[in-house]
């Protein structure tokens, strides 16, 4: 059974009062290649991208923990935390990618990524060691910007370059300040097991079906690990939930998927949910396991290295946690948080991040290279003098797109230059004049119809940027066919 590939409006969230709800603007969704040469097989007809609608987030009362944990109500009083995802169209889990590749196990729209959650508000304090790359902070400028809030102020990679500078040197790409992320990898789904809520049983996500994946995809930020005296489940100072619960159900009405996790905050609540008696905190992720076990192990550790320095720079990640309170954390409301979310590609690309990335949250805004949160003049005389300064001829060409990138490729075709500097000419402006007419007119019907990647004067006439030339963009051709702009 298939359904209509539809995008939805994020507010169609349908949530109380009591939550956080974050929204992302409708059909922003980018193709983002990451492989070399920036060709790798991707066929969005085939395979949806993944479309962030919105979030909602909040603490979490089940009526019965023990038998549905997505039934109940969102309350500040209750003792677990649920995080929703809306996705536009038919979203399913993923299968593996890295060990062998078979992303498409459950579906044809796998959704991978990370949503990273900062529950401290303290960028000082956790992050990602060993492949920021792969998370928001590796992977925001891809979209043509660098994020503009101040908790990413000099965080943010600007090229690939950034990734191999030392821990304590700016930009500061492993430190994004998150304690958890949920891990959308599909090896982790494949250790779980996958129980079929709603829905028949040949094992392929479809419309209006409802899974709960329990599998480890509810991680504490790997970079705490060599810090941490977590033990008793998965490697040394790890805290990775083997039985965490995450469902995927799509609305056949709306047409949008989402993706929930609830999680205990709790060891009281974790009992609850197993009916057992609550455990004391021992760092075991997997007996009893909450949001409190995990930062108070943190605690224990920051006072630990505080007393006996490890003379490693990335102990930094910790410390800050010596003085804090876990429990004065555990209302969500409190907790920031990033999306990095892709599609795998269609075939296996071992020159790539194995990822073809869609959507990010929060977006940075398009052209705004210095993360001011506006794109003018400042950024248009940075990106002149980049070009001035490291291109030739005018154009500074990018080694190894898109495994690599730079946050000058506004347009993200390779190269950085006249397109980039005057982020001009506009869509639909084949001939660089600054306006839209007849003569652009005619290029547009030699690129309708183009698919995947195309020249640039095509993807000036893509202006959903979904690799495809089609009606939906002939109509806002038209819209901008205003004749020339006046000056």
């Amino acid at each position: 059974m298939l359904c209509a590939y539809l995008l939805v409006a994020g507010a169609a969230v349908g949530h109380a009062q009591s939550e956080r709800v974050f929204h992302d603007p409708v059909e922003d969704a980018r193709i983002r290649r990451t492989d070399v040469g920036d060709d790798g097989p991707y066929d969005p007809l085939e395979h949806a991208p993944a479309e962030l609608t919105s979030i909602a987030l909040g603490a979490w009362a089940p009526l019965n923990p023990s038998r549905h944990l997505f039934e109940g109500r969102f309350d500040r009083q209750g003792g677990f935390v649920r995080l929703d995802l809306i996705l536009a169209g038919l979203m399913n889990p993923p299968g593996q990618v890295a060990k062998f590749f078979d992303p498409y196990a459950f579906g044809p729209n796998p959704v991978i990524g990370f949503v990273e959650i900062d529950v401290d508000a303290d960028v000082r304090t956790g992050g990602e060691l060993r492949s920021p790359m792969q998370r928001y902070l590796g992977a925001a400028a891809r979209f043509g910007g660098l994020p503009s809030e101040p908790r990413f102020h000099d965080r943010a990679a600007r090229w690939f370059e950034d990734f191999l500078l030392g821990f304590n040197e700016p930009p500061f790409t492993k430190r994004h300040g998150e304690e958890f992320h949920l891990d959308f990898v599909g090896e982790f789904v494949a250790d779980g097991s996958i129980l079929i809520i709603d829905g028949d049983d040949d094992r392929l996500f479809e419309c209006g079906e409802t899974w709960w994946v329990v599998a480890p995809l509810f991680h504490r930020a790997h970079g705490y690990e060599r810090y941490s005296f977590a033990s008793g489940c998965g490697r040394p100072g790890q805290y990775m939930p083997s039985e965490s619960v995450v469902q995927f159900s799509h609305d056949d009405n709306l047409n949008q998927t989402t993706i929930s996790l609830v999680f205990p905050l709790t060891n009281e609540a974790d009992a609850e949910r197993r009916n057992e008696t609550p455990q004391r905190n021992d760092g075991n992720a997997c007996n009893q396991s909450s949001v409190l076990e995990a930062l108070a192990d943190l605690v224990i550790g920051a006072q630990w290295y505080f007393e006996h320095p490890s003379g490693e720079p990335e102990e930094d990640i910790i410390l800050a946690w010596r003085d804090k309170n876990p429990r004065d954390h555990l209302d969500p409301h409190g907790w920031t948080l990033t999306a990095t979310l892709g599609v795998p590609y269609s075939r296996e690309d071992p020159d790539s991040l194995l990822v073809v990335y869609t959507d990010v949250f929060p977006n940075p805004v398009l052209g705004d290279v210095n993360g001011d949160g506006a794109s003018d003049e400042s950024d248009r005389a940075a990106t002149a003098e980049f070009v001035r300064l490291h291109g030739d001829g005018g154009t500074f060409t990018i080694r190894r797109f898109a495994y690599d990138f730079n946050v000058f490729d506004i347009n993200y075709d390779g190269a950085v230059d006249a397109f980039d500097v005057n982020q001009r000419p506009r869509p639909g402006d084949a001939d660089g004049d600054d306006d839209v007419d007849l003569f652009d007119a005619r290029a547009f019907w030699i690129c309708f119809g183009e698919q995947g990647p195309m020249p640039p004067p095509c993807r000036l006439m893509d202006f959903d940027q979904d690799e495809r030339i089609t009606l939906r963009d002939y109509r806002r051709f038209v819209q901008q066919m205003r004749g020339p702009r006046r000056r």
